[in-house]
């Protein structure tokens, strides 16, 4: 072979190794990920959705329940209240109205009207923000829940005037998770206070929870296979009927 042959066909070569050594390491990246992404003929992805023993529960947590109060009524509506609640426009956390608590009474109430249904939800957290304005230590505030569509209820949050306090709202989360997987659930708003002149103002209440996928015992059919790789290693699979 002449000289000049062997420089013309030379970065052939040289082009032809650098090729085969890319797909070579390709093939182990797809091979490596392939291994990571499957146990027991399952798909396991980190960042997305686990299973165990046939429930699948979603990673982040929604919006199960959500009121701006920007309805404003406080009769009839999704929240019926006692004396001393009102709604107002004199400073809201956000949109146009908010709901204060502005009485010399005991134990007046704001309640929802209707049910939250909890029933494939877990890890359920309530956050709400409010503040008191002019308030004192004997002023006495209230966050309550019910399991039995407001027949009793349990408080899950309290404070007096001094631990409101505050010159703007404030984020409160309370935990109600000991609700989870419950279909009939209320929440209320308390106070006891002692004047006219002082107030409480909430605005913006949020239920999150995680959502919960049930699958019935049965209801897929999965006959497993195993696949042969490329590689030598074997994969078990199932076949959906």
């Amino acid at each position: 072979m002449k000289m000049s042959s062997i420089w013309r066909t030379t970065p052939i070569i040289l082009i032809l190794t650098v090729l085969m050594m890319c797909f070579s390491q390709y093939s182990f990246l797809v091979d490596n990920d392939q291994d990571s992404s499957m146990d027991d003929g399952k798909r396991s992805f980190p960042d997305e959705d686990e299973t165990v023993e046939g429930i699948t529960r979603a990673r982040a947590p929604v919006n199960v329940f959500f009121d701006g109060l920007e309805s404003g009524d406080l009769s009839g509506g999704p929240w019926n209240s006692g004396t001393g609640w009102q709604v107002s426009w004199a400073k809201p956390r956000t949109g146009s109205v908010h709901l204060e608590a502005r009485a010399d009474t005991d134990d007046s109430t704001l309640t929802l009207t209707g049910d939250i249904d909890l029933s494939n939800y877990k890890d359920v957290k309530a956050t709400f923000h409010q503040y008191t304005y002019e308030t004192e230590a004997q002023d006495l505030y209230y966050f309550e829940v019910s399991d039995d569509g407001g027949g009793s209820w349990d408080v899950k949050g309290n404070w007096n005037g001094q631990g409101l306090l505050a010159a703007d709202y404030q984020e409160y989360n309370v935990d109600l998770s000991a609700y989870d997987r419950q279909s009939r659930i209320r929440i209320r708003f308390r106070f006891t206070s002692s004047s006219w002149d002082e107030w409480w103002r909430i605005d913006d209440i949020t239920l999150k929870a995680t959502p919960i996928i049930r699958i019935e015992n049965n209801t897929i059919d999965a006959q497993p296979r195993e696949i042969l790789r490329h590689n030598g290693t074997m994969n078990i699979t199932g076949e959906f009927t």
